[in-house]
């Protein structure tokens, strides 16, 4: 009887701790995704921190991307977004239904001839995954011309994307490239 009654114990126990195990995995998994989310914010703004000062932001043609995929610099005046990406920030174009490939990176470049005006009411997850010139923008990809000076860009990029209970999840990043010359 003893016996009985101590696997009982022992299997209520048990069963109060599975929650707790599915919070933790949980949150193990956004910390990997939020992880994934800033390495792809990082890694556009260091390439586009490379990029010459004039030559940042100078691509009018609404391409963010050269022929081998790789981001050359941001567009003036135009959201950037590349996705599906995976954690890498590499896009798999015959297959985006792949949940590795969940990630979207919107990114601007902001200059005192840049006005992207803010107010786009839903979350960035539901933003157009194609240029969106004239459409609505996130407030965290906003740009205003008279907040900067002839020798100040401000690179803004937000990553973002759902996850399996379909909520939002996003991170942003700014950051800044003065001209000293």
């Amino acid at each position: 009887m003893l016996e009985v009654v101590i696997s009982l114990g022992l299997l209520v126990m048990i069963i109060g701790l599975m929650p707790l195990v599915t919070v933790i995995q949980n949150s193990n998994l956004y910390s990997a995704d939020s992880t994934s989310m800033t390495n792809l914010a990082m890694t556009l703004s260091e390439t586009l921190g490379n990029v010459g000062f004039s030559t940042l932001g100078s691509d009018t043609s609404g391409s963010c991307v050269d022929s081998t995929g790789q981001v050359i610099n941001g567009t003036l005046g135009k959201v950037c977004i590349e996705g599906p990406l995976n954690q890498l920030g590499y896009t798999n174009l015959e297959n985006s239904s792949d949940d590795v490939y969940m990630f979207y990176r919107y990114s601007v470049v902001c200059g005192n001839t840049t006005n992207l005006p803010g107010g786009y009411t839903g979350d960035v997850c539901s933003l157009p995954t194609s240029n969106y010139v004239g459409g609505p923008v996130v407030d965290d990809l906003n740009c205003t011309a008279s907040s900067y000076t002839n020798i100040s860009k401000e690179i803004k990029i937000v990553v973002a994307y759902r996850d399996k209970k379909g909520k939002c999840k996003k991170t942003t990043l700014k950051s800044w490239k003065i001209n000293y010359d």
